[in-house]
């Protein structure tokens, strides 16, 4: 009777070959200065210590703020990345994240009325063949109402681990 080896066996067996990719965001966490965050709206993005999800700080947005990563990380075609945040939110705001560069954008968050307390968003999505090149993440409000605001903590974007390591033929390890 043949036994297939589970993958996740595999990734441990031959290590690195299913490890997840470093991080591309520069201090996704508010935590090191410079920010690493530019402004793309109307007010530039700060780091708060009102909510901060780990560690101390966490970044601050106000109504219409568009803020992007200020450091572009190259994505390459046909593979497979997740991208994450922990925001919190509140009544009166919709909050979009795209991971974009070029002509593609990958929507990672499109909600509103997003919870007053910390809620984790995360989307993983493939890049498109055509797709290779440098990207950024953008955060931003859509609307709200003035003195809205939103709290953006622990932004990731990782490549997926995928196993390179061989083939199984008849049950066994090629």
């Amino acid at each position: 009777m043949r036994r297939l080896i589970p993958i996740l066996f595999l990734c441990f067996f031959f290590n690195q070959a299913c490890a997840d990719g470093a991080e591309l965001i520069y201090n996704g966490g508010a935590e090191s200065t410079p920010i690493g965050w530019i402004n793309r709206g109307a007010a530039e993005p700060v780091r708060s210590t009102d909510h901060a999800h780990a560690g101390t700080y966490s970044f601050k947005a106000e109504l219409g703020m568009q803020t992007a990563s200020d450091r572009l990380f190259y994505l390459s075609a046909g593979k497979t990345y997740k991208a994450s945040a922990w925001i919190w939110g509140g009544p009166t705001v919709e909050i979009n994240m795209f991971v974009t560069g070029g002509d593609n954008s990958y929507i990672i968050i499109d909600e509103e009325d997003m919870p007053a307390s910390w809620s984790y968003r995360e989307m993983t999505f493939t890049v498109v063949y055509s797709g290779s090149g440098n990207y950024l993440v953008e955060i931003y409000d859509v609307f709200g109402e003035v003195g809205s605001y939103f709290y953006v903590d622990d932004v990731s974007l990782v490549e997926q681990a995928s196993f390179t390591g061989g083939s199984l033929t008849g049950g066994k390890l090629q």
